[in-house]
């Protein structure tokens, strides 16, 4: 029920990483991982206001809190063909973060991203590129154990 279209589910890898920050992926609305947004957020004009959907959204953050952001649905479908993370949606909240509304990063954040390494760099104001590069090595160590599990070549 959380990724009802083709959009919200090549949008996952990006968005899946907010369930980690105080930002609102938009559980509660009819758009689920869609959409983005904090109450804070006002200078975005998109706005949505998520509602307890029971057995779908039960409580979800910000409910009944309207919340400023961005609808990605339209990105979504140059994802199709080049799928992957989007830092700049990760950097720009947390660049955004006020103190009203606490501290961006959940204890959430590490087991989403794998480690601490991600949130870090995002603190240190890293740029896409860099963040990138320091995935190459583990994503090249894994390529040959991903090839003993490929079904087709």
């Amino acid at each position: 029920p959380n990724l009802p279209t083709m959009q919200s589910v090549y949008l996952y890898p990006s968005l899946g990483l907010f369930e980690g920050t105080n930002v609102s992926v938009g559980r509660g609305t009819p758009t689920p991982f869609e959409i983005l947004g904090r109450p804070d957020c006002k200078s975005l004009s998109f706005v949505f206001t998520p509602v307890n959907i029971p057995g779908v959204a039960d409580q979800p953050k910000y409910e009944k809190i309207a919340c400023y952001g961005v609808n990605l649905k339209t990105y979504a479908d140059s994802l199709v063909l080049q799928p992957s993370i989007n830092l700049q949606w990760l950097k720009y909240f947390y660049q955004n973060n006020t103190e009203s509304q606490g501290e961006y990063f959940n204890a959430m954040f590490n087991k989403l991203a794998g480690n601490n390494i991600l949130k870090e760099q995002i603190k240190q104001g890293l740029s896409d590129e860099d963040i990138r590069k320091s995935w190459q090595s583990d994503l090249l160590k894994f390529i040959p154990i991903r090839n003993k599990y490929l079904l087709y070549p």
